[in-house]
């Protein structure tokens, strides 16, 4: 009897406040920021709630209804990420770093700009998961040895997995975002029988983010990141006695470290690395660098539901680089199944590929952006 007694009075304080948030937020909409105030300060206090403080965030943020003071919006941001990751299970203490983004005007390119940021995904995703019907201009490279006599095909379905964890720290008394993920890009020629897979790329991760929290608004920056990625195929070393099969082994690590911009609905990451090429690399492909360079500009804008992202990689010494565009628009009214389309053109479309110029387009399905 009193556990039942206790079940109705939480569902009951959990009813009243989210009348007492819905009323708040009525009176914020209406811009009556003093009466709105003391229900979210509650709503805050009392009950922990990560609305209520991501809104007492953005009021001490613009000066609505209280003096503006960027310190207490700071706090009260972090207060709603660690609320919040402490009511769901998945990692939405990423919440800290996008706090630090501006809102966008446009309701429907904010939310295209969400998802672009959050991953929103049952395991978070990290960069974008899809299959696409693949068609390149050439035939390309590819593991021989498990494909036959018959020569790989021009067309293939792609598909990319990739998923983060993440871990919040306040050390040094300034929040940090420690991020384990992982990337695995597969190439698959379902044309071909016994339909082989002629490569698959890995590629873990480990990454540390601090976010600035509007300290770099007047460039638009808005956190930085230092991290570690190891890339390869899997593959073992390996020649035939005529030595006519090209080893297809490949691999190389990264140090890097990555700037985070944003100007209204357009984002930008800049990504800067160091190789490390072990001896191992310098044998199976020690121009690696030639033909991916040092770094990568990523750009993305959120119009509407479309979200639009560019990534680009060149090399000055060798005039080297990549192309890639990428399109993804939701499917009817889902939001985390979307439309993609995706276009290459240059060197590094896979590690087997490095070294070759190849044009790519391909038409799918993503479940993340």
């Amino acid at each position: 009897m009193i556990k039942q007694l206790l079940i109705v009075a939480m569902l009951s304080t959990w009813s009243l406040a989210d009348q007492q948030l819905t009323e708040a937020n009525n009176f914020y909409e209406d811009a009556s920021y003093e009466k709105a105030l003391p229900l979210y300060l509650d709503a805050a206090n009392n009950h922990h709630d990560p609305k209520a403080a991501y809104k007492l965030g953005r009021m001490y943020e613009e000066g609505e209804g209280v003096t503006q003071d960027s310190a207490q919006a700071d706090a009260w941001y972090k207060k709603a990420a660690a609320w919040k990751a402490l009511d769901h299970e998945k990692a939405k203490s990423l919440e800290r770093f996008y706090h630090a983004y501006d809102p966008i005007e446009d309701a429907q390119s904010s939310e295209t700009a969400l998802e672009l940021m959050s991953g929103d995904f049952a395991l978070r995703a990290y960069h974008a998961n899809y299959v696409v019907a693949s068609f390149l201009d050439k035939v390309p490279n590819g593991d021989l040895l498990f494909a036959g006599d018959e020569a790989y095909r021009k067309a293939e379905l792609k598909f990319q997995l990739s998923l983060r964890g993440d871990y919040v720290s306040e050390l040094f008394d300034a929040s940090q975002i420690w991020t384990l993920a992982y990337t695995q890009r597969s190439y698959w020629q379902v044309l071909i029988q016994s339909e082989p897979f002629r490569e698959t790329n890995y590629m873990p991760e480990a990454f540390v983010t601090f976010p600035f929290y509007h300290k770099l608004d007047v460039v638009g920056m808005k956190g930085a990141a230092l991290g570690f990625i190891h890339q390869s195929n899997g593959q073992v070393e390996y020649n035939d006695e005529n030595n006519t099969i090209p080893d297809p082994s490949r691999s190389w690590n990264r140090l890097y470290t990555k700037g985070f911009f944003q100007w209204g609905s357009f984002f930008a990451n800049l990504t800067l690395w160091y190789p490390i090429l072990s001896i191992d690399t310098i044998k199976d492909n020690g121009d690696i660098v030639d033909y991916y360079g040092y770094g990568a500009l990523e750009l993305n804008y959120a119009y509407d539901k479309l979200l639009t992202r560019f990534n680009g990689r060149y090399n000055a010494s060798t005039h080297k680089g990549a192309a890639e565009l990428e399109l993804t628009y939701p499917v009817g009214n889902s939001k985390n199944v979307f439309y993609y389309v995706q276009g290459f053109s240059g060197y590094g479309q896979s590690l087997i590929d490095f070294r070759t110029y190849i044009n790519q387009v391909g038409f799918g399905i993503s479940a993340s952006r």
